[in-house]
């Protein structure tokens, strides 16, 4: 983000919109979940951390994603 936006972008983020989200931190089991998705799809540009991702937001049944990322759309996500 501060790459792309600067650091004001980042204040931002970090005072408005972060306090009004969840954080869910990753143990073991949902890290080894992520992993065994990124082992099965085998893509250059799938990262682990789109895995793991994607693991907790089925976990939860979560179906909106603010993402530009195609591998969520290939798994029904809805992007803005």
């Amino acid at each position: 983000m501060q790459r792309r936006l600067g650091w004001e972008a980042v204040e931002t983020f970090l005072n408005d919109l972060l306090p009004r989200c969840t954080i869910q931190w990753v143990d073991e089991n949902l890290h080894q979940l992520g992993a065994a998705r990124c082992r099965q799809v085998r893509e250059r540009r799938y990262s682990l951390t789109d895995a793991i991702s994607l693991e907790c937001m089925a976990q939860k049944k979560i179906v909106e994603a603010i993402a530009q990322d195609d591998h969520f759309a290939r798994v029904k996500i809805t992007l803005p």
